[in-house]
């Protein structure tokens, strides 16, 4: 298992990926699981239901937990970011 350090994820943040929007959106997705620590398959459940308050709650679909995650401003702007599609965020396949 490798970490990304702090710089490592600002990085990958400025990347241009406007020519190519499927990697635009699985960045985003791993942004959002590295800003938030959630699984992958949290992530895709997520509803705008979910969040009140800047605090998104879940029960994780592994271990069936009810869990609270702060949601912080660059979490926040990702699921801005997709809050037109009527989903908090895109949908790709693992």
């Amino acid at each position: 298992m490798v970490a990304l350090i702090c710089d490592e994820l600002e990085l990958l943040t400025k990347v241009d990926l406007s020519a190519n929007p499927r990697l635009d959106r699985v960045r985003d997705l791993l942004l959002l699981e590295c800003y938030t620590g959630a699984r992958f398959g949290d992530i895709q459940a997520m509803h705008y239901d979910d969040i009140r308050d800047g605090v998104w709650c879940l029960r994780q679909q592994k271990t069936k937990t009810e869990v609270r995650i702060h949601i912080s401003k660059r979490a926040d702007a990702i699921i801005t970011k997709y809050r037109s599609t009527g989903s908090p965020l895109p949908s790709i396949s693992s």
